[in-house]
């Protein structure tokens, strides 16, 4: 939790939402944003995969550097770890 006021302020992650509120404007992607992104695409196409879903953008988050990869790997979440899953998940659907 502190890696991410770190990088986003004090209660970015607030329960009530109310962090941070303000009018709804769009803002364009930041670049670490945009590089998550792209990778995703990247690893949906390379595993054969038609559709961009939360597994590549947690495969992407992984992948590279950055807070998000880093507050997952706190807790256990590689890279490695969520492709071994990924991969039996599918065997099982297969089945």
């Amino acid at each position: 939790m502190f890696r991410v006021e770190e990088a986003h302020g004090v209660g970015a992650l607030a329960a009530d939402g109310t962090a941070g509120r303000r009018k709804r404007v769009r803002r364009p992607f930041t670049a670490e944003a945009r590089a998550v992104l792209e990778r995703a695409l990247r690893i949906a196409g390379g595993r054969g995969e038609r559709s961009l879903g939360d597994e590549h953008l947690l495969l992407a988050l992984t992948a590279g550097p950055g807070p998000a990869g880093a507050v997952l790997a706190d807790h256990g979440v590689t890279h490695d770890a969520v492709v071994r899953l990924l991969d039996e998940t599918r065997g099982r659907r297969a089945s």
